[in-house]
């Protein structure tokens, strides 16, 4: 019976989709944290598109343009980007777009 292979105290068994989906989870609920506390929400969701190579945001286009378009100085994005890869311990090789 299945209710005899787990006690009301045993959590779920691990495995790689439960790590991963909770991993997923954890970024999602961090990226949201950044935009909303930050003073300029539309350069901290650029940040985090940048940050996580989200391509379907970044839309092939450098920082260096998105810094102009947004009107701030390339280096107080990339800035921004770097924060959330270390406030989300993501690996900044992820920075990466296409052109």
């Amino acid at each position: 019976m299945i209710a005899d292979l787990h006690t009301a105290d045993d959590s779920p068994p691990s495995n790689d989709y439960r790590q991963a989906a909770q991993r997923g989870l954890e970024v999602i609920t961090k990226a949201t944290a950044f935009i909303c506390e930050s003073s300029s929400p539309t350069v901290s969701a650029y940040a985090v598109a940048y940050a996580l190579g989200i391509d379907a945001v970044a839309e092939g286009v450098s920082l260096t343009t998105r810094a102009q378009d947004l009107g701030v100085s390339v280096a107080g994005l990339s800035k921004r980007v770097k924060e959330f890869q270390k406030l989300a311990d993501v690996d900044p090789s992820a920075y990466s777009y296409r052109k």
